[in-house]
Order: structure tokens, then C-alpha cells, then sequence
């Protein structure tokens, strides 16, 4: 069994003690980490992007000092978000526990981290990777993350979803052995069932953010509370995957 965590949207500020709507998100990101390092038999962590909200080196420098002082020693991979700036993940995220690969192989499965950052707030995914999509190796089990939700989930968001979704779903169609999805940017932790042309179902995840909950409001963000925190997956060797979301406690 392969286990792993997923954090995303923590949000963070140059100043520590930097505020999104009215969440301190610092001290939040460190909570979680600390439940993470609590955690046994974690193999790795994917952070799915929006590190930043002020867009400052010294936001993804907090990152580093998060990870420092929580003491997390499981390797770390990452992908951008529509807020940042791929360059200063590469360049800023330092320490050894950083892993810049975007293939990650475990036993019978291989973790894809698919690039869905554009020019706008919302989700493209290119023809590269579109291509990477549809030409996995089948001889793995197959599980793709990615920071923009590639199907509409009924709130405000959806606007500053993935826009090329029929692109993404045809490629993903046409590899044989993705049994999983999952993303950031909703702020919420939600698993959903997606139809496919081949009558089968792929379990789409998504995970809360460790900065704010988004109220599910059709036109605007309202913020909530309730659903702040990251996902924990275990993936097993006959294919079979479990899931579950630990919440953290706002701090206000």
C-alpha cells in the first residue's frame, strides 16, 4: 500500500501573521503539517497548489519555515497553482524534502502531477500534457492530481475552472489505467463520481484547503470555516484506492 497526503490553497502571506478572510493562515499550514508528521506510514506529501495570496518570495519562504519548524521529513512535491509563480516554487522551495518530479512511481502505481495553471485564474491543460495523459504506461495503476477541478461543482468557482474540461476528459479516455483524480482550488472535500465513454465510473477527489472554506455561493466568494484541513489517500496493489479528509480548527 502506497499512502500519501494531499494539502493545497494555504494562502499564505509574507507576514506570518498575514490574514485571508480573516484566517490566520500561517499557523493553520503549520497545524496541519504537524498532524501530517503525526501521521504513520506516510510515504510522501503533494502540495497542489495556491501557496501564495500577496504573490511574495517571502510568502513561499514562509512555506519553507512552515515545513522547517513542524520538522516534516517525507518528501514534498509540488505543482503551481493559479495564484503562483511557477519560477519561485522551483527556485524558493529549498530544503531536502522538496521534489521537483511530476512522475512519481510506488510499486504498481505511478502519481501524476499535471500542469493546469494558464494565463487567467482558471484551468487549461495543455497539449503536452494532454498527450503525457493519453500515453501513460499502462503496466501501472494510474492516479492524476492537478490543482484546477476538471468537472463543475455548482459554486462560484466553476468560473475559474479547467476550460478545456472535454480536452482533459478525452485524454484521460484514452488511457486505460487512471483509476483516480485529484485536485485542489474548490476548497472543499468532496468526492465525486465521473462517467466515461467506456460505461465506467473515475472517483474524482478533492481536497479542503488549510486556509478557508468556500460557502457554496453561486456568484461570489463567501468564506467559511468548517472544511479547512487535507486529504489522506491510500492506494493498493490491486487497484483499490481509500480516502479520507482530517479538518483542522480555523484560527480566527
Amino acid at each position: 500500500m502506497i499512502k500519501f497526503v494531499q494539502i493545497s490553497d494555504c494562502h499564505l502571506f509574507a507576514d506570518p501573521d498575514g490574514q485571508h478572510f480573516g484566517a490566520k493562515v500561517y499557523p493553520q499550514l503549520k497545524a496541519a503539517l504537524t498532524k501530517i508528521n503525526q501521521l504513520q506510514g506516510v510515504d510522501f506529501v503533494v502540495f497542489t497548489g495556491d501557496l501564495t495570496q500577496d504573490h511574495t518570495r517571502e510568502s513561499y519562504q514562509l512555506f519553507n519555515q512552515a515545513i522547517a519548524d513542524t520538522r516534516l521529513s517525507t518528501p514534498v512535491y509540488y505543482l503551481a497553482g493559479n495564484h503562483d509563480d511557477p519560477e519561485l516554487l522551483e527556485s524558493e522551495l529549498s530544503g531536502e524534502v522538496f521534489d521537483g518530479l511530476k512522475s512519481i512511481t510506488r510499486g504498481k502505481w505511478q502519481i501524476q502531477l499535471v500542469n493546469s495553471k494558464s494565463q487567467t485564474p482558471a484551468g487549461w491543460v495543455d497539449d503536452t500534457e494532454l498527450k503525457r495523459i493519453a500515453n501513460l504506461d499502462n503496466n501501472y495503476f494510474q492516479c492524476l492530481l492537478m490543482h484546477h477541478h476538471p468537472v463543475d461543482v455548482g459554486y462560484f468557482i466553476d468560473r475559474h475552472g479547467m476550460k478545456n474540461q472535454s480536452e482533459f476528459w478525452h485524454a484521460v479516455n484514452q488511457a486505460e489505467s487512471i483509476s483516480v483524480i485529484a485536485c485542489g482550488h474548490v476548497h472543499r472535500g468532496m468526492k465525486l463520481s465521473v462517467p466515461q465513454s467506456n460505461n465506467q465510473n473515475i472517483a474524482l477527489y478533492t481536497s479542503p484547503a488549510t486556509s478557508i472554506t468556500f460557502a457554496k455561493h453561486e456568484d461570489e466568494l463567501v468564506a467559511e470555516y468548517d472544511d479547512i484541513g487535507y486529504r489522506v489517500f491510500e492506494l493498493n496493489d490491486n487497484g483499490t484506492v481509500s480516502s479520507y479528509v482530517q479538518r483542522i480548527h480555523a484560527v480566527l
